[in-house]
């Protein structure tokens, strides 16, 4: 299938195309994808090629068209995502052995794991057709989460086994950027009778030679956790209280909510303070206190934390500095104010947040936002003021982006394309390329090619960004 979208003198073609593999994967069939993408009188560039088992969930995907990343897919029975590549990011655990330079690999050229990640929703919720996997613990994907005979994990130990999905723990590796080396943390969940989230316990502690989690806090209960988040809740599932702690387990907040509470009834669902037992001067960038809760029916909406309009949108930050923000009759954010002289320090910086004007197409799709710098006593000028334009599909994907200063006092005049995004079934990433269009002429080069201006982003199961 082609698609061939014109305008003016340039012609992008989407090309797709799907067909049978005869290789096999884990033992099954699967079929191939290629998508692709051309200028004119250039050659094609492979964008992504996605794999599928023969019974249809996603096998592979593979990223570029240097082979810049291979991502392998791997499931539970019940079809619920198991992992991504591998815990450790070490080639010859990969599933599709990415980068392991041996005779025959078909994948070894492509860059080892950047990423990769793992859940485990009860003991033994996955096995492979091959026999020898269990026991295969120097060559599989999974690391053993069983310390010895008889000795769990920590993973295993601080977590619940549930069988209704909820997830027991997850691992996510992740590619040091200075020492390339992996970085893999584990998290393990417990979860109260209604499946809220009680506690987040982490642990850096895979063995990555012998691909083995370690037992350190079930050997030693004085060890401090890393990362510790524990959590309570009231009976309409409103967070009463939580606490964290930082890698080396020093607690930097232990945070109380305050709602509207009268006569021992909650009358609404609405944060209107935190407090945090814990000095501000512990850490810097977390949540501080936000000083004497004032819980009178008559003024907590005005004196508090928090503020709220009649139908519950926020209108107040009184921490993040915002004095007002404004909304549309469709319940979109209109404009954020921040209150004269507000600004922020952290890690020895200091900024002073825009204001912001947003404005809506009318399926409600945000088609540009308005940045407004400030100074110590107000506003810019709007010769200072910036704004992006968003170019969307017929979904609302957007499509590509823009920038436009539009002021000669500053020497700053500009429409710059910033953003194009790349897409598959879901969005892969973004092409970077920076195209000045003011004064923009033809160019007799076509056939030109630039790399390293396209960034891939590489999810987890939820869709949030682990790396690019």
């Amino acid at each position: 299938m082609q698609t061939v979208i014109k305008k003016g003198t340039l012609e992008v073609s989407i090309k797709t195309r799907c067909l049978p593999d005869k290789s096999t994967y884990h033992r099954s069939k699967k079929q191939l994808c290629f998508l692709k993408e051309r200028v004119k009188q250039e050659k094609y560039t492979e964008k992504t090629q996605v794999s599928y088992y023969a019974h249809g969930p996603l096998a592979r995907v593979e990223y570029g068209n240097n082979q810049v990343q291979g991502l392998d897919y791997a499931y539970t029975i019940q079809g619920w995502i198991k992992a991504v590549n591998s815990e450790a990011l070490l080639p010859n655990l990969d599933m599709g052995k990415d980068g392991l330079n041996v005779t025959g690999n078909a994948n070894k050229n492509f860059a080892r794991d950047a990423f990769g990640y793992s859940l485990t929703y009860y003991q033994n919720d996955y096995d492979a057709i091959n026999p020898a996997w269990t026991s295969d613990t120097a060559s599989r994907f999974l690391a053993n989460q069983t310390y010895a005979p008889g000795q769990p994990s920590d993973l295993i130990g601080y977590r619940y086994d549930l069988f209704n999905g909820n997830i027991g723990t997850m691992v996510t590796s992740v590619t040091n950027p200075q020492l390339k080396t992996a970085m893999p943390l584990g998290n393990s969940y417990q979860y109260d009778q209604l499946n809220r989230l009680v506690q987040s316990a982490s642990f850096n502690e895979l063995l990555g030679t012998q691909n083995i989690w370690n037992n350190e806090n079930l050997s030693y209960p004085w060890e401090t956790f890393a990362y510790l988040n524990k959590f309570a809740y009231d009976a309409n599932g409103n967070i009463q209280s939580q606490l964290r702690q930082d890698m080396a387990g020093k607690t930097f907040d232990s945070l109380v909510y305050h709602y509207n509470v009268q006569n021992g009834n909650l009358m609404q669902n609405r944060l209107y303070h935190v407090n945090d037992t814990i000095n501000a001067a512990v850490a810097s960038g977390d949540v501080d206190d936000e000083g004497a809760f004032n819980p009178a029916a008559t003024t907590i909406n005005k004196v508090n934390n928090y503020s709220y309009d009649g139908i519950g949108n926020l209108v107040r930050d009184s921490a993040a500095g915002i004095a007002t923000v404004d909304w549309t009759v469709y319940n979109k954010i209109k404009s954020i104010t921040h209150r004269t002289g507000f600004m922020q320090i952290a890690n020895g910086d200091t900024t002073m947040p825009p204001d912001l004007c947003f404005n809506y197409d009318a399926k409600g799709d945000r088609i540009s936002k308005v940045i407004k710098p400030r100074t110590a006593i107000g506003v810019q000028p709007s010769s200072y003021w910036k704004t992006e334009y968003y170019v969307r599909d017929a979904q609302g994907n957007i499509l590509s982006t823009y920038v436009k200063r539009d002021s000669t006092a500053i020497s700053t005049l500009y429409f710059t394309q910033t953003e194009k995004h790349i897409y598959g079934s879901s969005r892969l990433g973004i092409d970077e390329t920076q195209t000045q269009l003011l004064g923009l002429t033809a160019s007799a080069d076509t056939t030109h090619h630039y790399t390293g201006y396209k960034v891939y982003e590489m999810t987890n199961h939820l869709g949030n960004v682990l790396t690019t």
